[in-house]
């Protein structure tokens, strides 16, 4: 008897964490913080890890929050309701070297 095959998840949700609704307005607020980022050459992950002082790959939601208000790269509420499901580690904090993989494969999308 042969084990099941594997299905490999998409990179954008691999935990079917989001509708399909949702999944599309990540995909799209990812697109758009990826062509700002890349069009800046703004880096991220060094200011999350700045904040994360137990270097556990994590942050407050407030945190995330805030540092992207500071990169003008602000989020309506329902942004960063679905940013924050998505990214979220045990739905209390959130996982900021999860999240830099992901944008990071967005910004090569503007090459």
């Amino acid at each position: 008897m042969k084990p099941p095959v594997h299905v490999i998840p998409t990179f954008l949700d691999p935990r079917d964490a989001l509708t399909s609704e949702e999944e599309e307005a990540l995909h799209t607020i990812m697109l758009r913080l990826g062509e700002v980022v890349k069009k800046h050459r703004i880096l991220l992950k060094p200011h999350f890890q700045d904040k994360d002082k137990t270097k556990s790959g994590k942050i407050t939601f407030t945190r995330f929050r805030s540092i992207m208000d500071f990169h003008k790269l602000p989020l309506t509420d329902d942004q960063f309701r679905v940013i924050c499901k998505r990214f979220a580690y045990q739905g209390i904090e959130f996982n900021y070297v999860e999240f830099d993989e992901i944008l990071k494969k967005y910004e090569n999308f503007y090459q």
